[in-house]
């Protein structure tokens, strides 16, 4: 992705994002600017099924690319993934970021306001030939969320095939 140069904002996520998951669909910017302004997008009510979620995720991992640990999902990084198989292979806790996970998806506060800004600065982009989807497909994507009420989103499958995510996404203001 070639774009214009401008302040740090969420070009630059969009930016290093693309770069690192060329295979991106629509689907999976929304859910990164979805989570960049809501967390990871539901309340946690049953902590124990988090915990055990994570822990059964844990154990069926598998290879994956290379990837950070902490993927900044904000400008500013107050939002991250921690990415599963390079904090395990770190010796992270699943039982710290179980915790953290649960608060910030219990805790976090997010604006419709600021995402529908983030949507139109993706928009622009696939307006001037920035991304390979055009600007008619990108309106959409985004009137079907808004029309949905910005629902909480999953992968796309060619985006799950090809990186196999596997990851949690944590407020730095949740994170010990």
């Amino acid at each position: 992705m070639t774009t214009p140069s401008a302040k740090p904002s969420f070009l630059t996520v969009f930016q290093q994002h693309f770069e690192r998951y060329p295979l991106m669909q629509l689907e999976d910017f929304y859910k990164l600017v979805h989570q960049a302004h809501f967390g990871p997008g539901h309340m946690v009510p049953n902590a124990t099924a988090a915990r055990v979620g994570l822990i059964n995720e844990a154990k069926d991992l598998g290879d994956g690319p290379a990837e950070p640990m902490f993927d900044p999902i904000t400008p500013n990084g107050s939002v991250v993934r921690v990415h599963l198989r390079p904090y395990l292979a770190y010796g992270g806790s699943l039982e710290q970021l179980a915790d953290s996970f649960i608060r910030t998806a219990n805790g976090f506060k997010g604006s419709g306001d600021e995402l529908m800004a983030c949507w139109s600065l993706l928009v622009a982009l696939a307006t001037k030939g920035f991304i390979p989807f055009s600007r008619e497909e990108t309106v959409r994507v985004w009137q079907v969320a808004q029309a949905n009420r910005f629902p909480a989103s999953h992968h796309s499958q060619t985006f799950q095939q090809a990186y196999r995510p596997a990851y949690r996404v944590i407020a730095k203001d949740f994170w010990p």
